[in-house]
């Protein structure tokens, strides 16, 4: 299969009845070369920091282990080991 094919929705004015290709005439799908983008934004050791203390703050220190703050939780993880050498060299 080389296409992609796409059909309106039946409530908008794109609406044409017909299936048509998201691609450029005599072109295929198998013919785009993506560009690879990095994930997300590197976010500053600083503000990792505060985040932490304010999360500690608010919630106390077992606030890593509550299900509606994993987001937090993987974000200092993830970013934290990415960032240890900036954080070493950072002043306080």
């Amino acid at each position: 299969m080389n296409n992609v094919l796409v059909r309106g929705e039946p409530q908008y004015r794109s609406d044409l009845g017909v299936a048509k290709s998201v691609c450029k005439s005599g072109k295929n799908i198998r013919m785009i070369n993506p560009t690879i983008i990095e994930r997300g934004v590197k976010v500053n050791v600083i503000k990792l920091r505060d985040n932490d203390k304010l999360l500690t703050t608010h919630y106390g220190n077992e606030w890593k282990t509550f299900d509606s703050l994993k987001f937090y939780t993987n974000l200092l993880e993830t970013t934290g080991n990415d960032e240890t050498e900036r954080e070493e060299r950072m002043p306080l």
